[in-house]
Parts: C-alpha cells; structure tokens; sequence
C-alpha cells in the first residue's frame, strides 16, 4: 500500500510519524512539499522519498484550507483514497477540487503532538477495507478515531475536541495573572498555573471517577473551592463557556460554506 503525503507541516509530521510508528515502511511513503529546504530536512529526519506517486493508494491531505486549490490533483488515479485533515473544508469542496470520489474528512485536534488525541472523521465514496485498515492501524497508538454522523458533527467536534485546548490555556493563563496579582513573581505565576492544571488532568486521566465526581471530592464545604465555585455559577460561568462554543460552532459552519 502506497501513502502520499501533499505537504507536510506540523500536524502533517505527526502523523507521518504515526505511519512510522505502526511499522509502515518508509519506502512506501512519498511527501510533495513546496519548500526544498524543508524537503531535505524531512528527507534527513524520516527517511522517505520525496515525489508525487501516481500509484499512491492513500493520499494525507496537510495542506491549510486557503492552499487547497493549488494542489494539483491530475497525477493520481481516481480509486485512490483522500484522507483530509483540512479544518473548515467540506467534502463538496474536497470533491471538486480533488476530482476525488472516495474522500474521508477528518478534524484532529491539538495533542495530536503528544499522541492523545481525538480524530472525528467521516466518510464519502466507496472506503476500501484495506485502505481504512491502514489508517486505523497508523492512529492505533497515538489516538482515539470517532466515526461521526455527518459532516455537521465535524464541526461541532471541532468547536469541541479542536478549540478546547485553547480554552484550556485561556484558564491557566487567568490563574496565572491572578497568581501575579497575590504577589508571586511571573516564572512563580507560571509554575503554579501550569503545575496545576497539568496535575488535574493526569488525576482525571488516571481515575475511574467522572469529572463531576472529581469535582466534589475537592469541594469541602464552607471551604475555598465552594465559595469560588458557587461565585462563578452566579456570574453564569456555565452560560459564558456555552455561548463560546456556540460562537465557535456558528463560525465553523461559515468556514464550511
């Protein structure tokens, strides 16, 4: 089985480096990129050939969206598989440019870089079992592949999976300022924010309790955590962070059109 990468930046390394992981021969895989130098280091660090394979099988689409219709198409053969990482990119889209009929569109998210993400994906044309194989095989390791309803739920996945690590980051950002503002020095700030939030998730990670059962564990009565808490239910934190969403969601189904 022949994989083509078109293009190849950060995201399209990491999962370049998933194919290389799941044992797939590095022969058998060619990336097209535009910038040469780039090319060279690619070449150096993982071994592969650089070209554009007619007889490519699977072709990882890692361009950005606003790239999408430079890419030439014309060298591939019509029953090759595109799967496409390409966010705000529906499968209409995909489907004219490409003049591809067998098209999976995919929305990964940011951890993707650590190997602990979420891949929502859909499915349109005929998917080869092996073809599909392949692919489920390449992420085994590294993430959890969410078949989705429609293309609808790509985006709603996006405003989930795609945009919570920024969300995410906002939070400690705010705990750190606040930090500063008790008096810690900026790289203290940072230590604790950071510390902490990382500390919670790896609880999380680790724990068969849900969330909201976490939750309670730290809410003592009368203590901090409850008066913190209960201060940002009446300022209507819940319906902030959904009406964010939201926006994201609303802003995706513009991107998609």
């Amino acid at each position: 089985m022949k994989i083509q990468f078109i293009w190849c930046g950060n995201m399209g390394k990491v999962i370049l480096q998933s194919f290389i992981n799941s044992g797939y021969k590095q022969s058998d895989i060619t990336v097209s990129k535009r910038d040469m130098e780039k090319m060279k280091k690619l070449k150096k660090e993982y071994k592969i050939n650089f070209w554009i394979n007619p007889n490519a099988d699977i072709i990882i689409l890692a361009v950005k969206p606003q790239q999408l219709e430079t890419v030439d198409f014309s060298p591939f053969a019509k029953k090759a598989l595109l799967f496409s990482i390409l966010a705000g990119t529906p499968i209409q889209k995909l489907k004219k440019v490409s003049k591809l009929t067998n098209i999976i569109r995919s929305m990964p998210n940011i951890p993707i870089s650590v190997s602990r993400w979420i891949i929502g994906y859909t499915e349109s044309g005929t998917i080869d079992a092996k073809k599909m194989k392949v692919i489920k095989n390449a992420f085994a390791k590294s993430a959890i592949m969410i078949k989705v309803k429609n293309e609808d739920q790509i985006d709603q996945i996006s405003t989930l999976s795609g945009s919570w690590p920024a969300y995410f980051y906002y939070l400690t950002e705010i705990m750190q300022r606040q930090a500063e503002k008790f008096g810690f020095t900026q790289a203290e700030a940072e230590l604790i924010a950071k510390e902490t939030f990382i500390g919670a998730a790896k609880v999380l990670d680790q724990s068969w309790q849900s969330a909201a059962q976490l939750r309670q564990n730290v809410t003592s009565k009368k203590w901090t955590t409850q008066a913190a808490l209960e201060t940002m239910k009446k300022k209507g934190i819940e319906k902030i962070v959904q009406e964010g969403m939201k926006a994201a969601y609303k802003r995706a189904k513009e991107l998609s059109l």
